[in-house]
């Protein structure tokens, strides 16, 4: 390899080099070379573990290859005529609005059901105080229970 070739900058010459161009990790681009096939290039006659060299271009063209832009299933498509989209448009908001309502009624519950547990210590709190300062019975047929 030539002193230009290592200088280029569309060269990546180490794993961490091509995990920060294509912003991941270095365990994960070199699961991406051995279970997709990412265009990585070694000398010849090494093992696994040797130098690493990639051209940008090729893991651009190798990314454009082999990801694609997915839209989530529910996605409305952008040939649907727009009263439907304005339809699911509706629906979306709506299902907003009523999950924000929701959640401000669970946190409501949650500070009702807290309160309810501190009041419920504090009974228990003040019963076992009550029961070590009252004896249990002063009669004779009570104390051989104590």
């Amino acid at each position: 390899m030539s002193a230009s070739t290592s200088l280029d900058p569309a060269v990546l010459t180490c794993w961490k080099d091509i995990a920060n161009y294509l912003g991941k990790g270095v365990r994960t681009v070199q699961r991406w070379e051995h279970d997709l096939g990412m265009p990585v290039r070694r000398p010849e006659g090494l093992d696994h573990k040797s130098s690493v060299v990639v051209y940008s271009r090729d893991l651009d063209a190798w990314l454009h290859s082999r990801w694609s832009r997915r839209l989530p299933h529910d996605a409305p498509a952008l040939n649907q005529p727009s009263a439907e989209r304005a339809a699911l448009s509706t629906e979306i908001t709506d299902g907003l609005r009523i999950s924000r309502e929701l959640r401000a009624e669970l946190r409501l519950l949650r500070g009702d059901h807290h309160n309810l547990i501190q009041q419920l210590a504090s009974s228990l709190t003040l019963l076992r105080q009550n029961c070590r300062q009252q004896p249990w019975a002063s009669d004779t047929t009570s104390q051989g229970y104590r």
